[in-house]
């Protein structure tokens, strides 16, 4: 019965999650498909500069709405009918939202790179580690001006909190460093390109220059 419940929720998770704010809100707005144009990534950063703030902003809100839909009835449900808690469902559910965001059946397996799933995820399942990140985030982007340098930085800091504030609950530090991972590997041509010292730079408030960045 509970493995069950647990392939149900995750099943529905990965289902949301594939529901792609980037591809649905270009098609519906601009008849277009957002990963023809610009960096080909259906993430926020990318329809930000093709198609400005506004299309980004409702981009945001899709892909937070959808994960914490995932999360919040996921980690119920597994909490209640299940022996885990509701922080391990709600992770467990998070990450496969994610995964349903970076591979969509809906749109061929190639959606974004999920780093606004992640950081939602933490958001439902610890809001205090989620403002530690958000803060870690801003300051590492505004300071470098590397938007995937702040991006990486934020989900290693939730990863570590993690392991430090619950190292009660391993199931949930493990899932949450699963998404530190996802996102990372996901990360893995900014990586490259930051190691090598040419990654574009790019800013939140205005329009950067060839911004790659999810």
């Amino acid at each position: 019965m509970q493995w069950f419940i647990f392939v149900s929720c995750i099943l529905v998770a990965y289902l949301l999650g594939s529901l792609n704010g980037g591809i649905m809100v270009t098609q519906l707005l601009n008849n277009a498909d957002i990963r023809e144009s610009g960096s080909g990534n259906a993430g926020f950063t990318n329809v930000k500069r093709v198609y400005g703030a506004k299309s980004a902003a409702i981009v945001c809100i899709v892909d937070i709405v959808k994960t914490i839909i995932a999360c919040g009835v996921g980690g119920f449900v597994i909490s209640h009918f299940t022996e885990s808690s509701y922080m391990a469902g709600a992770l467990l559910c998070g990450l496969f939202a994610q995964l349903g965001h970076i591979f969509p059946v809906y749109y061929g397996f190639k959606g974004g790179k999920g780093f606004i799933c992640g950081m939602t995820t933490i958001l439902v399942a610890d809001p205090l580690i989620f403002l530690v990140a958000l803060a870690v985030l801003f300051a590492v982007t505004l300071l470098s001006k590397y938007v995937s340098l702040g991006s990486l930085s934020a989900t290693l800091s939730y990863a570590v909190l993690f392991v430090v504030l619950h190292s009660n609950d391993v199931t949930a530090y493990l899932i949450a460093i699963a998404l530190a991972v996802v996102v990372f590997i996901s990360h893995k041509e900014n990586i490259k390109r930051l190691i090598k010292g040419n990654e574009n730079k790019t800013y939140f408030f205005g329009k950067g220059k060839k911004e790659k960045e999810d």
